[in-house]
């Protein structure tokens, strides 16, 4: 039995899925933690909360090892979902100099067999979810060049979106975790970190089912600057998709109302992601 590593980017899926993972039989899902640094809570707190265990190791490999023992002995399956943010986006929780490596994938194969997979989303999509920052792509792209690289497993967001449970089968199948169709009940899972906790919650979450989501509108600037960002093509033609805005369908206009709560929004919360990346 190896350790299962869920390598995603952030706002590509990863909370959904994590939730469907944790709702298999016999699974350990600690999420979002990294070796730089954890989304919101410890692999200590995580394994003591949700699962009733308590740890004694320090430092990240040992900790994560810990934890395998433990569950290799309980018969469990031990996923971790890796916190990729803090390897490849500037934030002042790793003083603004990313690593650019996967270092989860890295420190954990020195202690186990690991056996990793990676969920990954139309690149577009996922500047748009994050926000829109200016220089989004140039850290994307660094990402994706290291999952290629490293030749890890690939499955699209979108296609988990069309197919939830023929997609769960074949991660399963690939990482070697049983499949069940407790996965359905990933709705009432709260053991996970992620867009669940956002406020407002994302669009995904809204939804209360698995189905493909419309691509959100934008300015004709916006389009314009988009469709000629050569690091967006590069990395789109790299997962094999579509390099152009209106390749996918859009969503309907709001009202004018919403137009207008938002805008009125903005200005009071002067909403910033955490840095240009």
């Amino acid at each position: 039995m190896a350790v299962v590593l869920f390598n995603n980017f952030p706002r590509s899926g990863g909370t959904i899925l994590s939730k469907c993972l944790a709702s298999l039989p016999k699974t350990v899902l600690i999420s979002e933690v990294n070796p730089a640094g954890n989304a919101l809570s410890s692999i200590r707190e995580q394994a003591k909360e949700w699962y009733g265990i308590d740890l004694k190791q320090a430092d990240f490999g040992p900790l994560v090892m810990e934890l395998y023992d433990i569950c290799r002995r309980r018969g469990l399956q031990l996923i971790v979902r890796d916190f990729t943010y803090m390897n490849f986006i500037p934030n002042p929780a790793n003083d603004f100099k990313p690593t650019n490596t996967l270092d989860n994938l890295n420190i954990l194969r020195r202690h186990a067999e690991v056996k990793p997979f990676v969920m990954v989303r139309d690149a577009i999509d996922v500047w748009i979810s994050r926000l829109k920052p200016p220089r989004f792509f140039e850290a994307y792209k660094t990402y994706v060049q290291e999952i290629t690289r490293q030749g890890l497993p690939m499955f699209k967001y979108e296609d988990f979106c069309r197919e939830p449970e023929k997609i769960l089968r074949r991660i399963c199948s690939e990482v070697d975790i049983g499949f069940s169709g407790s996965f359905k009940d990933y709705i009432t899972l709260d053991k996970v970190t992620g867009d669940n906790l956002m406020k407002p919650v994302s669009r995904g979450v809204r939804q209360q089912i698995i189905q493909p989501l419309k691509r959100q509108r934008l300015t004709k600037s916006e389009i314009h600057w988009l469709n000629n960002n050569s690091d967006m093509i590069e990395v789109n033609q790299v997962l094999n998709y579509p390099t152009n805005y209106y390749d996918k369908l859009l969503e309907k206009y709001p009202p004018f109302w919403w137009l207008k709560l938002k805008i009125l929004m903005g200005k009071v919360k002067g909403k910033k992601p955490w840095s240009d990346f």
